[in-house]
C-alpha cells in the first residue's frame, strides 16, 4: 500500500513537472516568434504575405507614424471580412516596423475618437506622420472591375496602404502632366480607349495630375516633371513643337510620347531633337501576339531599367507602329519577333501579309528609352498608346510597364507598384449523402471518439 502511495505521489509529481515545462516551453516559443515576427504563409499563391516592395518600404522607415482605422462591427459577412482582411495586413505592418503605431477603432463606440479624426464614412483607415495625413476608405480597397461569376475582386489594399505610407512622408508631389487639345486620350475619359486607370495609378503612386493647354500657356509648365503626349490624332501645331523640344533640350524637360499609327508625325521637330523616327506602318506579329490576333503584339522586354522589374510578364499592344533611329546608342526597351512586319498598304478586305521591298522587316522596335550626354533619363517614345489605356491596362505587365516609364523618367526611387494578386475561386460540388457523412462526422462521429479515448484513458488510470 505505501508503495502504491509513492508509485502515485512519484506519478503525480512528473505529471505537474511535464505539464509545467510543456507550458514553460510553450511562453518562450511564443514570446520568441512574436519577437522575431515569424509566420508561415501556406495558400498556394503567397496571399497573406507582404510584397517585397512593402517589405523595403517598412524597413527603411525612419520616423514614427500612426495608421488608425475607423471599422464598425460590421452588417454582413462582407462588412467582417473586410475588417478582419484590414486588421490583418495592418497588424503586419506594425509588427515589421516600430515606428508605426498601429490602432483598429470601432467607430460605433469609441465616438469621441471618430469625432477627433473627423471621421464620416465607416471603414476609413487614416495614415499620419507630423501634419501629413492621408485617408483610405473602404470602397477603395477592392477592384470590382474584372470580377465575374467564376473570379473574385482583387483586393488592392496593400498597394494603397503601402502608396498612402509614402504620401504623409513626401514634403512634394512630381505632376505628371498630359498635352490636351491634339485629340490625345483623355484622363477623364472612363471609356476603354480612355487612361483613367492610369491617371489613378499615377494618383495613387503620390503623382499630381495636371492637363496642359497651348491654348492657355505659351510654354511647357515648370512644374512639370513629365509631359506626356498620349497618342495625338492630328500633330501639333508648329509653335507648339517648338516649345515642346525648347522644353526638353534647354531645362532638361522630361517626356512620354505614345504615337498611333495611320496618323502622321505629331511632334516632328522634339521627335528629330530625340532622334527618333516614327514609321509608316502597322506592326503584324504573327508569333508573339494576344489571343485575338496579330494585331496585338507582345513585344520582346529589352534589358533596362524600366523592363528589369517586370521579366517574364508579356505586356500587350494593340495597333501598334514601329520606330526607328539613325543613333545607336538609343535604347531599345520593347521588340517584335523575327516574324513580324511593319505593313506599309493595309487594304480593305484583304489579309495583312509581309511583301518584300514594300513592308518593314523584321525584328522591329516598338520603344526607345532616351538619355542625355550626361546618361540622366530624358523622353521615352513608344508607338503605341492602347498599352496604356483602360482597356489594355489589365493586360500582364501592361500597368507595370507604363508606371516603371513614368518612374524612370521622374528618377523616382520611392514609387510603388504593387499587383494585387486574384484569390482563387474554388467551389466543392457534394452530393446530398457526402454533406450528410459530413455533417454526422463532425457533430457526433468526431466528438464521440474524443470522448471514448477520454474514458479509456481514465478507466486504465483508475485501475492501475
Amino acid at each position: 500500500m505505501e508503495i502504491n502511495k509513492k508509485r502515485k505521489l512519484k506519478q503525480g509529481s512528473w505529471a505537474i513537472l511535464l505539464t509545467l515545462g510543456v507550458i514553460g516551453v510553450s511562453v518562450l516559443t511564443y514570446y520568441f516568434l512574436y519577437k522575431k515576427h515569424w509566420r508561415l504563409d501556406l495558400t498556394e499563391k503567397q496571399e497573406l504575405s507582404l510584397s517585397q516592395q512593402t517589405k523595403d518600404v517598412l524597413k527603411n522607415l525612419k520616423d514614427p507614424m500612426t495608421i488608425t482605422a475607423f471599422f464598425g462591427p460590421g452588417e454582413d459577412l462582407d462588412d467582417v471580412y473586410i475588417r478582419r482582411r484590414v486588421d490583418d495586413i495592418l497588424r503586419e505592418y506594425a509588427a515589421r516596423a516600430s515606428k508605426i503605431d498601429y490602432h483598429m477603432i470601432d467607430s460605433t463606440v469609441d465616438i469621441a475618437k471618430a469625432t477627433q479624426f473627423q471621421i464620416h464614412t465607416d471603414g476609413t483607415i487614416v495614415f499620419q506622420a507630423g501634419k501629413n495625413r492621408k485617408d483610405i476608405y473602404k470602397s477603395q480597397l477592392f477592384d470590382f472591375s474584372d470580377m465575374s461569376d467564376s473570379s473574385l475582386p482583387l483586393f488592392t489594399g496593400e498597394s494603397q496602404f503601402t502608396n498612402a505610407i509614402l504620401k504623409v512622408f513626401q514634403t512634394t508631389q512630381k505632376a505628371i502632366c498630359f498635352l490636351e487639345g491634339h485629340g490625345e486620350r483623355s484622363v477623364q475619359d472612363s471609356n476603354p480607349e480612355g487612361l483613367t486607370s492610369f491617371k489613378n495609378e499615377l494618383t495613387n503612386n503620390n503623382y499630381e495630375i495636371e492637363s496642359v493647354s497651348f491654348t492657355k500657356n505659351q510654354e511647357v509648365p515648370t512644374r512639370c516633371a513629365v509631359l506626356v503626349v498620349a497618342g495625338p490624332k492630328r500633330a501639333v501645331t508648329e509653335p507648339e513643337d517648338k516649345a515642346i523640344s525648347a522644353w526638353v533640350e534647354k531645362t532638361s524637360g522630361k517626356v512620354l510620347i505614345f504615337i498611333e499609327p495611320l496618323v502622321e508625325n505629331p511632334l516632328p521637330k522634339t521627335l528629330s531633337l530625340l532622334e527618333v523616327i516614327p514609321q509608316d506602318d502597322l506592326v503584324f506579329d504573327p508569333e508573339r501576339h494576344f489571343l485575338v490576333g496579330p494585331q496585338y503584339p507582345a513585344p520582346v522586354l529589352i534589358p533596362h531599367p524600366i523592363t528589369k522589374d517586370i521579366v517574364g510578364e508579356d505586356p500587350v499592344l494593340f495597333s501598334a507602329r514601329s520606330l526607328s533611329s539613325s543613333n545607336e546608342s538609343l535604347s531599345e526597351i520593347l521588340q517584335t519577333s523575327p516574324k513580324a512586319w511593319g505593313e506599309t498598304e493595309l487594304k480593305s478586305g484583304s489579309k495583312p501579309e509581309f511583301n518584300e521591298g514594300k513592308d518593314h522587316k523584321a525584328p522591329l522596335t516598338l520603344g526607345f528609352a532616351i538619355e542625355d550626354k550626361d546618361k540622366n533619363p530624358r523622353a521615352v517614345v513608344v508607338g503605341d498608346v492602347d498599352f496604356a489605356a483602360n482597356a489594355l491596362m489589365g493586360a500582364p505587365g501592361n500597368m507595370d510597364l507604363v508606371m516603371n516609364m513614368v518612374g524612370w523618367l521622374v528618377n523616382d526611387k520611392d514609387q510603388v507598384t504593387i499587383r494585387p494578386q486574384r484569390p482563387d475561386y474554388r467551389n466543392i460540388t457534394l452530393t446530398a449523402g457526402k454533406a450528410k457523412l459530413i455533417s454526422w462526422f463532425t457533430q457526433l462521429i468526431y466528438p464521440l471518439i474524443i470522448l471514448l479515448g477520454i474514458g479509456s484513458y481514465w478507466y486504465r488510470r483508475r485501475n492501475r
